[in-house]
């Protein structure tokens, strides 16, 4: 190849890498920075959380006594806020994970439905509520997107462990002169929890951000304790308790 060809050739892969390198100026100030070392992380979040959990069970409070719950659909609303402090490091010049504890608590989830005696709907004589408040903990880490200058994209998710708390069981019989029974306890049941998330976050400043997503939760199962009359049998449960989460937050990064 002569120098005409080989200088020519050159051109162009200076003219191809041009962009890359002048590309590196433009890339957000966190982004720079976080390519250095680990730098710690504290977020704030919370918001509001729906929940459907319609659920039918059976359940025999005496060898001859049998009661079918029907749940109604319904969604309950609630707040949701959580706590996460973590690292975070740079991956490569385009994506940031972070990885830490978070910490959660929840108002509560309310749960109503009909009660049939002999589980058959012709004795629909009774309607029911409770509702379930959660506590977890969890390792959760976040993928986030960081060569874009605006705002920053980002995948989250965790597993970890729930503590649903039933509580305030209550029967209402529809006719008046009907006796209502004794009703279920309440219970604290640990269980398996894991969510999914994804939104974008603005950055602020060097140490500041905001930021918008939604996170799907399962908190796993939620019971009551047996009432205290009940030979056979459980108290009535949830298996799963599926939570969508409007999530706000506000991150501090050292």
């Amino acid at each position: 190849m002569n120098y005409i060809s080989k200088g020519f050739v050159l051109s162009i892969i200076i003219s191809a890498a041009s962009p890359a390198f002048s590309s590196i100026g433009h890339l957000p100030l966190d982004s720079l920075q976080s390519k250095e070392s680990n730098h710690y992380v504290v977020t704030l979040s919370g918001g509001p959380a729906w929940s459907n959990n319609r659920h039918t069970q059976i359940i025999n409070l005496e060898p001859d006594l049998v009661k079918a719950y029907v749940g109604r659909k319904k969604t309950s609303t609630l707040g949701n806020g959580e706590f996460f402090i973590g690292v975070q490091r740079a991956l490569n010049f385009r994506f940031d994970g972070q990885l830490g504890i978070a910490f959660s608590a929840s108002s509560d989830v309310r749960l109503k439905g009909d009660v049939w005696d002999d589980a058959d709907p012709e004795f629909n004589n009774f309607k029911y509520k409770y509702s379930i408040y959660n506590t977890r903990a969890a390792v959760k880490t976040k993928l986030l997107l960081t060569d874009i200058s605006f705002f920053q994209p980002y995948l989250s998710g965790s597993i970890g462990i729930s503590y649903n708390h039933a509580r305030s069981f209550s029967l209402t019989p529809k006719i008046s002169t009907q006796l209502t029974p004794p009703g279920f306890n309440s219970h604290r049941e640990p269980s398996f929890a894991y969510t999914l998330g994804t939104g974008v976050q603005k950055v602020i400043d060097t140490n500041w951000r905001v930021g918008l997503g939604y996170e799907f939760a399962d908190w796993g199962r939620g019971k009551l304790s047996p009432t205290l009359e009940q030979t056979v049998g459980t108290g009535l449960q949830v298996n799963n308790i599926y939570i969508h989460q409007l999530q706000f937050s506000l991150s501090y990064i050292a």
